[in-house]
C-alpha cells in the first residue's frame, strides 16, 4: 500500500509540473489584451505557433488526467483501510 501511495504522489506531482509547464498558452498575449481563438479557427491554420498552442493543450490536459487519477488513487488508498 505505501508502494501504491508513492506512485500515487508521483503521478499527482507529475501532472501538476505538466499542467503548470503546459498550461498558459504560448499565444497567450502579454500586453494585457484578450483574444479568444476558436477551434475551428486554430485547425485552419497550421502555423508553427497553432501547433504549440495545440501541443500545450494537450499536454496541459494530460497532465490533469495524471494528477486526478494520482488523486484517485489516493483516495481508494484512503478508504481501503476502513474495510
Amino acid at each position: 500500500m505505501i508502494i501504491l501511495s508513492i506512485i500515487a504522489h508521483l503521478m499527482n506531482m507529475v501532472g501538476l509540473i505538466l499542467i503548470f509547464q503546459y498550461g498558459i498558452s504560448p499565444m497567450t498575449p502579454t500586453g494585457g489584451k484578450i483574444y479568444l481563438y476558436s477551434r475551428e479557427a486554430l485547425e485552419k491554420q497550421n502555423t508553427s505557433m497553432h501547433n504549440k498552442e495545440r501541443r500545450y493543450k494537450r499536454l496541459s490536459s494530460l497532465g490533469l488526467y495524471i494528477s486526478i487519477l494520482g488523486m484517485s488513487i489516493q483516495m481508494v488508498l484512503l478508504f481501503v483501510p476502513l474495510f
